[in-house]
């Protein structure tokens, strides 16, 4: 056995949370991207109405948050009670890495519309109160590992999105094997890690969090409840974004099997490049995100005018370009964020805070389908029945959501100079 020093011990702490989530994410990435939908087209058959195919797969997307709710709320606490240091947080990753395989285990090989439902909702169960315990644990890193730490967090998370992209490019049609083989690496870094502290004595434990310093996303210009809405709203648009991106492209070009599994992930790909890159500005400019107000503006009408955009029936290299627009968007907020969540976690509880701003994540993604789907039976209503609406008339209404995120946060903004002008 052999000692690491405060700086060693707590990189190696941020390099296996971002490596754990980066795998976790590609797990899940098929499935979303176009696993379920494609098996919901499978369950309904020829003959299915597209409305009918939406209401399936927001009915399991829906579900599926539910319990991905339920397990970044209890998650969170379970990692408060009694296994309190940083390392020993790992078996709850563990548990959740376990949990979470086998539900896609399950969804793999579904034959039915209850066991794809029941497939997802493990997975989402497992996945979630996991990736809830992995950002607590980043609590615990020193300051200047956490606060790059968040933003690896998002890079190294989508980055594994991305992967699993290319791999779905490369090999169309091995949807469940990729899924698969990215649950099997989820499952077995845990124990890696849990493995690898058996050999190394920090020469300090960590505390549940380590002592909250100043901000780089600015604590002090956001309100708790401000930064919870914005995660709340922020995941509404991606998950409505990812579940009707797919039928979305069926729609426009025609195309069924793989040349749509190409397309869909083509600008999915798109996306993760944008997004990619935000995430690599913020690690060579952390102080861009200084003022987090100004950020959250300029996120919200990037976001919102990229989503106008792709309601739009543009040519496919257009797609590409408004896609990477929102990923851009997507990794400078969701940096801002969740840098602004660290600094605010308790030291005795931030397994429960990092939780609810999970939770919260969720519950907006519980929202997202719902809320597309919504919107597109209003519009199947307005045209009526010798007519259908465009799936892709959904991202106009989603355009809203950023937009009002960015009148907030200007609105507030006024207010305060108006007071700091009066005093």
């Amino acid at each position: 056995m052999h000692q690491l020093s405060d700086q060693a011990a707590s990189r190696n702490i941020a390099v296996f949370v971002n490596l754990a989530k980066f795998v976790q994410l590609a797990a899940l990435t098929p499935p979303i991207v176009t696993g379920i939908a494609q098996r919901a087209t499978q369950f309904g058959g020829a003959e299915q109405h597209a409305l009918e195919t939406a209401a399936l797969v927001t009915t399991t997307a829906t579900i599926g948050s539910i319990c991905a709710i339920i397990g970044a709320l209890s998650f969170g606490a379970l990692s408060d009670m009694r296994l309190t240091r940083a390392h020993q947080r790992w078996y709850w990753v563990a548990l959740g890495s376990a949990i979470g395989a086998a539900g896609l285990v399950t969804l793999s090989f579904a034959a039915s519309v209850p066991q794809l439902i029941a497939g997802w909702s493990i997975a989402q169960l497992g996945f979630s109160g996991s990736m809830a315990v992995l950002r607590t644990i980043l609590g615990s890193a020193l300051t200047s590992q956490r606060r790059r730490g968040a933003v690896f967090l998002v890079l190294g998370g989508y980055g594994g999105m991305s992967l699993a992209l290319v791999a779905l490019m490369l090999m169309p049609s091995r949807i469940w094997e990729t899924t698969l083989g990215f649950a099997a690496l989820s499952l077995a870094i845990p124990f890696i890690f849990l493995a690898s502290v058996r050999r190394i004595v920090p020469p300090q434990e960590a505390p549940a969090a380590a002592p909250s310093a100043p901000s780089i996303a600015g604590p002090a210009q956001l309100s708790r409840g401000f930064v919870l809405l914005v995660q709340g709203m922020a995941g509404a648009v991606l998950a409505a974004f990812v579940t009707y991106h797919p039928l979305d492209v069926v729609e426009r070009v025609g195309a069924t099997g793989d040349a749509a599994t190409r397309l869909t992930v083509g600008v999915l790909i798109a996306a993760a490049i944008g997004l990619i890159a935000a995430s690599i500005v913020l690690l060579v400019r952390p102080t861009l995100l200084a003022n987090a107000r100004r950020v959250l503006i300029f996120t919200g009408v990037s976001l919102a005018a990229s989503l106008a955009l792709r309601a739009v029936d543009l040519p496919i290299w257009a797609m590409l370009l408004t896609a990477a627009l929102s990923g851009f968007a997507v990794g400078v907020n969701s940096s801002a964020l969740l840098a602004t969540a660290l600094e605010h976690a308790p030291a005795q509880r931030s397994g429960r805070y990092i939780g609810t701003f999970s939770a919260v994540g969720v519950l907006g993604q519980l929202a997202g389908p719902i809320l597309g789907l919504s919107a597109l039976a209003v519009m199947e209503w307005s045209v009526g029945p010798s007519g259908s609406a465009p799936v892709r008339m959904v991202f106009a209404w989603l355009a809203v959501l950023p937009l009002v995120w960015a009148i907030i946060a200007a609105a507030h903004r006024s207010k305060r100079v108006r007071a700091t002008v009066q005093a």
